[in-house]
């Protein structure tokens, strides 16, 4: 199945990962807990060094009506902090099939030394709360519990992240100042929404984070070589816009 976008002719694949790879995806469960000091999500993990209230699964609405959901880390205190945007595809807090347990010798990284509550590639929300910010861990469009279908970078990714950077810097616990950090990916992106300049966007953080997914990724040196893309985008839960190749 294609269609045509702005003159450029694009396949849309739907992509069904097995249930061996994601079990089965709760529904949404929206509910706000405050996790206290020393708490431990699992045996070995790194205690939170101070009190969390964390909303689960709290709903995105963006300009089209489409729905994303995100989690919410933030420190337990009436003070209005900044906001920390982790925008990724790959399951927000510790939900995707894609994490250090999967990786080799934990690419090095001890479980003692996080949380948990992270997302894939994304920061400790142990680490940065307890800094006086609040971690915001988002399902992209298309992925998980969020609706739609999957966008891979450029601008109409960063059209859902400028609407979701909007949404966040006006809850009542948001300051107004929204940042973004994130490794890979999560890098990535933030070229494409910062480009949307949302107005509460205040700065962004990529890390290892290339800016031509065609030139740097999919066609280095000009031969197409789409293997990996493909191998993550297979990982990924939803429909997804894939150029033909």
């Amino acid at each position: 199945m294609s269609q045509t976008v702005a003159g450029i002719k694009v396949a849309i694949t739907s992509l069904s990962p097995s249930k061996q790879i994601y079990g089965e995806i709760p529904a949404p469960q929206p509910s706000t807990t405050t996790l206290p000091a020393g708490h431990l999500k699992s045996s070995g993990s790194r205690p939170l060094p101070t009190a969390i209230i964390f909303d689960r699964d709290i709903e995105i609405p963006l300009r089209d009506g489409v729905r994303l959901r995100a989690d919410v880390f933030r420190p337990d205190s009436d003070t209005k902090v900044p906001a920390l945007i982790v925008w990724g595809p790959y399951g927000k807090t510790g939900s995707s099939p894609l994490n250090l347990h999967t990786m080799p010798g934990r690419a090095g990284v001890e479980q003692s030394i996080l949380s948990g509550y992270e997302s894939f590639e994304g920061p400790d929300p142990a680490e940065w709360v307890a800094r006086g910010y609040a971690i915001v861990n988002v399902d992209s469009r298309g992925t998980m519990n969020s609706e739609g279908d999957i966008r891979v970078q450029g601008s109409a990714e960063g059209r859902d992240g400028h609407d979701v950077v909007e949404h966040i810097a006006a809850l009542p616990w948001c300051n107004s100042s929204v940042g973004m950090a994130g490794n890979s990916w999560l890098a990535m992106v933030q070229y494409h929404i910062a480009a949307q300049n949302p107005p509460h966007l205040k700065c962004i953080a990529p890390l290892e984070g290339l800016s031509d997914l065609l030139r740097e990724q999919v066609c280095r040196g000009g031969i197409p070589d789409p293997g990996f893309f493909r191998a993550i985008a297979h990982n990924l839960r939803g429909g997804l816009y894939f150029p033909v190749m």
